[in-house]
């Protein structure tokens, strides 16, 4: 055990989201890396504001294993209890196939990102260049082009198109999180600090909703 604990980092970064400049719900995105097997582990605890939790209560966590080069993802995991919906998914990402834990799976030709590994990868690209993604979002697919809309140093602005390329969802009714992620007609972006390889803030908008992610504390 004490081997383990020697051998284990952790990393963590508060962010608070607003709505119309309202805070509603507060992000920890912990950052766990284990030498011997030369994986990275990611979590992402969502939880409401006190006020908030009494109009739609969001108690949910992301749970990402990627690659050490961050370039693909290995496995995610959610468990959802917001209003109205208690969910719990495992996605098992191989080769040439993804698995579900409620029985679902789909084809695939090699490596692929969902929304969150993709901001997490984001974090460690160096080159202001635009990139092209497969993305896969429960059962979904989509081609995502990421282009550099800003640098400031070690400070990279994304921004993050998609483009729906097939597949069909794998739940009849997912989290309020997930829902809209790989939305065509949402405006994305991301800013990083690549010095750091940590998410400074980042931007969601579809329709008249807009909401903001942005960088409050960070711990080791």
């Amino acid at each position: 055990m004490l081997l383990f604990l020697l051998g284990r980092q952790i990393l963590a970064q508060n962010y608070e989201i607003t709505f119309l400049g309202i805070p509603v719900v507060y992000v920890r995105l912990e950052k766990s890396e284990i030498n011997h097997d030369n994986h990275l582990s990611f979590q992402y605890k969502a939880e409401t504001t006190s006020l908030f939790s009494k109009i739609f209560l969001v108690r949910n966590n992301y749970f990402l294993k990627m690659d050490e080069d961050l370039k693909g993802i290995l496995t995610f995991e959610k468990k959802i209890l917001q209003k109205n919906l208690k969910q719990h998914l495992i996605t098992e990402y191989r080769k040439d196939s993804i698995l579900y834990s409620n029985g679902e799976q789909r084809p695939v030709n090699g490596r692929v990102h969902n929304m969150l590994s993709l901001i997490v990868a984001l974090t460690k690209e160096k080159e202001d260049v635009p990139l092209m993604y497969l993305l896969e979002i429960e059962g979904e697919f989509f081609d995502a082009t990421v282009l550099p809309v800003f640098k400031d140093g070690e400070v990279i602005r994304w921004e993050i198109r998609t483009e729906k390329k097939g597949g069909w969802p794998v739940l009849k009714e997912t989290d309020l999180f997930t829902s809209r992620l790989g939305d065509p007609s949402a405006f994305r972006s991301i800013t990083v600090d690549i010095s750091k390889q940590m998410i400074v803030e980042a931007h969601f908008s579809i329709s008249r909703y807009k909401l903001s992610a942005k960088l409050v504390d960070e711990k080791p």
